[in-house]
């Protein structure tokens, strides 16, 4: 549903995009992650023809949104970074404005889903706050009925509980079907909802693949807890475990399977076991370094 090919684009000689390519299919979620300043939105911005590249092309549902931004449009639900809107609109106006040209929009969906997130109808735009801009936002885009939702941090700003709301509406729509690429430097949030993840460093894109792939490589930690003090002699050995610890509390490090290593440890009295492995966070500072931050 969307597919990128070498896309590079420069603003004043200095490259915000290097030759980025890579696709994302019906009914999955690709979170695009990077630090600021990485590409993220200036990619975004090109998908949907706010932006033009340099070189290399796009399709969105089949159209070159390179060559016809206007009838690719037409199948993207999308949510800018930049939530500027008209302060003298209601939120009800912008709406209505934002939907007003996709096919198959629906307004009665838009107020399910400003009412859902808290949004007042009636309140003007300029009075909203960064987090109710994210709201609206988020929710003309999943009005326009669009078979691709492009997502410019659409978590930012968003207290927990209606950061998880919107979660779950993502995973339901892609599950309908929906082709959903976002930023975010939630990456918490993206482990959540995710199937694969596309990481950008100064315009490149360092690696794109499925989000078991990224996590296998995070270290894997398990705490556990025994019912009697145990010795380290006690403890299984496998290929790249580490145990650190004494006597009732120990913590296993491996690169390896979780499964094979809780199998290995049937034999010894556990009181209790905690998954504490690395995620995302860790995969990032693994790639980015201390270079810049989130």
């Amino acid at each position: 549903m969307i597919r990128i090919e070498n896309i590079s684009k420069s603003y004043d000689g200095v490259a915000a995009l290097r030759e980025v390519s890579f696709d994302v299919g019906k009914g999955e979620i690709l979170g695009l992650v990077g630090p600021n300043g990485s590409g993220k939105t200036t990619l975004l911005k090109t998908l949907v023809g706010v932006v033009r590249p340099d070189s290399g092309r796009a399709w969105i549902a089949g159209v070159d949104s390179t060559e016809d931004a206007l009838e690719a449009r037409l199948h993207v639900g999308y949510s800018p970074g930049d939530p500027a809107l008209y302060d003298s609109l209601s939120v009800l106006e912008i709406l209505e404005f934002a939907i007003g040209f996709h096919p198959q929009a629906s307004l009665s969906l838009g107020k399910q889903f400003l009412d859902l997130f808290g949004v007042p109808l009636e309140k003007r735009a300029g009075k909203l706050s960064h987090g109710m801009k994210r709201k609206l936002l988020l929710s003309q885009a999943l009005a326009s009925q669009a078979p691709v939702l492009i997502l410019d941090e659409p978590m930012e700003g968003l207290d927990p509980e209606v950061r998880k709301t919107a979660e779950k509406i993502l995973v339901e729509q892609a599950g309908q079907g929906r082709a959903i690429l976002m930023s975010s430097h939630d990456l918490a949030g993206l482990e959540r909802t995710c199937h694969r993840v596309a990481f950008l460093r100064e315009g490149r894109l360092l690696d794109v693949g499925k989000l078991e792939h990224f996590l296998e490589r995070a270290s894997r930690v398990l705490h556990i807890r025994f019912r009697e003090s145990v010795e380290s002699a006690r403890l299984p050995v496998g290929k790249e475990w580490t145990w650190k610890g004494d006597g009732l509390s120990w913590s296993l490090h491996t690169t390896g399977n979780l499964e094979a290593a809780l199998a290995c440890l049937k034999g010894l009295p556990i009181a209790s076991c905690r998954d504490a492995s690395g995620g995302l966070e860790e995969v990032f500072d693994a790639l980015y370094g201390e270079e810049k931050t989130l």
